[in-house]
């Protein structure tokens, strides 16, 4: 059953046209995602859907009785509520018809015998309806949201502007989820969340039984998540069925036909206009010639669409710093209240850091103490040397209304405008945007605004507020080849493991009071662990001859023992020595291999190699030489079985050892 029909949509802003006669559906139980490059109208298709605005063209049918649930990036939240009051907004309905049953009841006493009969009919369809949605127990619905979203960790009282970017989107989520809507319609919703409440919620959504629209660029989130993607482009909205990767397949084959017909085509036309062009003037040929060009006029000419450009991020390098870039002592950040507790931090020169913890914790504050934007409650930062500090603020000023052009004009005034409209088109901004006034651009564009703005100053520091926000794929994959290339030092926060532990050297975890740890880099830690895996896994097969060789030596010498037959004066000893060496080496390999896979077969392993090693060094007698052969051939045996249960384990990280001092500092054991 169809839930919304759109037909034939077009809209623009002015001369940028945003869709072009496009078409979409949603069905019962779909989980779409819609996707795009920054600026392409996703944001605007919502807003056109839900009727925040009025499309230029098109037909908007919804089905009866639906109510649908809008998660908006850029709602705005009135200062004086608490979080209480917002969530249970979601019940004003409810309210409502709370209001319209007391008002039937006060009149059921003045109404004669027909009257009472409708309006008792209406009371009860109010009843249950007010039943039917938990009406009587929205203080406890909205204490169970609040819970699963960390709410009630902020407190409820809490006035709403006073949140932060994460704190903010749960509250509108949570808002969300108790409407209990039919369809929900989600633009950005991971945007500032933490990891825990991002694995929250894509579990909520696999499990929603209801359809939704979701427009994210987080790519892992959207594969778990939908079954459907809409992809607009070009003013364009196709519909692809399956996950993004499967998406981006069958979009590459269908581009790569798309251009070889295209070429082909492009090769008649040449023919055809060369043939027209040689034989329109001969009497003889003319009507040939007439022929083709008919074909010609008539023959529907392929276009290919102009490809968007990709954005480039380079970071102008400053001048060589101090040893340390700030060092703070028994600092403790804040506003009204701490956030923290006493920290006692240093990052030096060269360092890459991400900031990572819950939302609210302090991230942001602690950036913002630390540049001197926000004076701390107590304790003191001090800042190195020669700094020269590029600062990325998570979002722009809602009511700018100047142009990107005087934007980059305002901080680089010696600029020309050549330079300017350049700058601005290496970071992906095409000519419209470039014209526009910022805040009527997107959430993407808005943000590769600032990062143009940063590319182009000379830094040595960078500190930046969750830069992936907002931004597409191609933005993301730009921004962090240039982070990875910058010879500066680095201070991020940002909430996706997948964007930053190539980038960064160290992970400042920031947990409840202000505790921070630092973590090795995800990258070094697999390095090593494969290293030790690989050369784990290339002994296998020396290990695996020399305990042949061993079960082997000592049958021979059971032999030896039992027949007393000497041949050739053969000298044992000396491969008993020998052996007893190699076998002593194997054992330690084993005992370190065993310590980095916490596997049971490193466990068999080393007690085999035990075993052997025991059998070559003791002259033992028959009866327990052949109790040895035995014991070495069922761990052998026991060996073979673990291998392909323990197979799993064999890149298993090296257990990790962080500890913090007495004093809280930050401090690195592994």
């Amino acid at each position: 059953m169809s839930i919304l029909n759109v037909e034939h949509l077009s809209h623009g802003f002015g001369d940028r046209a945003i869709f072009g006669d496009v078409s979409f559906r949603l069905l019962k139980g779909e989980h779409i995602g819609l996707v795009g490059a920054n600026g392409e109208g996703k944001s605007t298709f919502l807003n056109i859907v839900t009727g925040k605005l009025q499309p230029d063209e098109g037909k908007i049918e919804w089905a009866k009785n639906v109510r649908v649930g809008y998660l908006d990036q850029h709602t705005v939240l009135e200062k004086g509520m608490t979080i209480q009051d917002v969530l249970k907004s979601a019940f004003a309905y409810l309210f409502e018809l709370e209001e319209k049953m007391n008002t039937i009841c006060d009149s059921l006493g003045d109404a004669d015998e027909e009257e009472m009969m409708t309006l008792m009919e209406e009371l009860g369809t109010i009843q249950d309806t007010l039943t039917l949605h938990d009406f009587y127990v929205i203080d406890a619905k909205v204490e169970e949201v609040a819970r699963a979203l960390g709410l009630l960790d902020i407190g409820l009282e809490k006035d709403v502007t006073d949140l932060s970017g994460g704190q903010r989107t749960k509250v509108l989520l949570a808002k969300l989820l108790l409407e209990k809507p039919d369809i929900l319609l989600l633009d950005e919703p991971t945007n500032y969340l933490d990891e825990e409440h991002i694995a929250w919620l894509k579990r909520y959504l696999i499990d929603y039984e209801n359809a939704f629209i979701l427009i994210s660029h987080d790519i892992p989130f959207l594969n778990e998540v939908i079954n459907i993607i809409y992809h607009m482009e070009n003013q364009e909205l196709n519909r692809y069925v399956g996950d993004y990767d499967h998406f981006q397949e069958v979009y590459a084959v269908k581009k790569a036909q798309l251009e070889a017909a295209y070429k082909r085509q492009q090769q008649e036309i040449s023919e055809l206009k060369d043939f027209v062009a040689r034989n329109k003037a001969r009497v003889s040929t003319r009507n040939m010639a007439m022929s083709r060009q008919k074909k010609l006029d008539k023959m529907d000419v392929i276009e290919l669409a102009a490809e968007r450009p990709k954005p480039e991020f380079h970071f102008k390098q400053g001048r060589t710093p101090g040893k340390y870039i700030f060092e703070t002592k028994d600092l403790v950040i804040g506003y009204n209240e701490p956030l923290s507790k006493p920290l006692t931090l240093s990052m030096e020169r060269g360092h890459k850091i991400a900031l990572v913890g819950a939302n609210g914790i302090g991230k942001t504050t602690l950036l913002k103490s630390i540049l001197g934007l926000i004076k701390p409650l107590s304790g003191s930062v001090e800042l190195g040397e020669n700094l020269q500090i590029g600062y990325f603020e998570q979002e722009s000023a809602p009511d700018n209304k100047t142009t990107c052009i005087e934007e980059l004009w305002q901080e680089f005034p010696f600029y020309t405008q050549y330079e300017v409209r350049s700058a601005l088109a290496k970071c992906g901004l095409t000519t419209k945007h470039i014209e526009s006034q910022v805040r009527v651009l997107s959430g993407g564009e808005q943000a590769k605004v600032r990062l143009c703005k940063l590319v182009n100053r000379d830094t040595n520091v960078l500190l930046l507020d969750e830069p992936t926000n907002h931004l597409d794929v191609d933005a993301k994959e730009a921004l962090k080849s240039a982070l990875k290339e910058y010879r500066g030092s680095i201070l991020l926060i940002c909430h996706e493991p997948e964007f930053y532990q190539d980038v960064v050297n160290e992970v400042w975890d920031m947990s409840k009071g202000g505790f921070m740890q630092k973590e090795l880099n995800h990258k070094v830690r697999k390095c090593f662990n494969e290293g030790i895996y690989n050369v784990a896994r290339y002994t296998e097969i020396v290990l695996s001859i020399i305990i042949l060789i061993v079960i082997a030596l000592a049958g021979i010498r059971l032999i030896f023992t039992i027949t007393e037959i000497q041949i050739m004066d053969m000298d044992i000893d000396f491969f008993t020595t020998f052996l007893a060496n190699g076998l002593s080496l194997v054992v330690g390999v084993e005992f370190v291999k065993m310590l980095c896979r916490h596997s049971a077969q490193t466990v068999v392993e080393v007690l085999m190699f035990a075993t052997a090693r025991q059998m070559v060094v003791e002259h033992m007698k028959p009866s327990q030489t052949l109790i040895g052969v035995i014991a070495i051939a069922i761990l052998f045996a026991i060996r073979k079985f673990l291998m392909t249960e323990d197979d799993d384990m064999a890149h298993a990280p090296v257990k990790k050892h962080a500890d913090m001092n007495k004093d809280e500092n930050v401090d690195e054991k592994e």
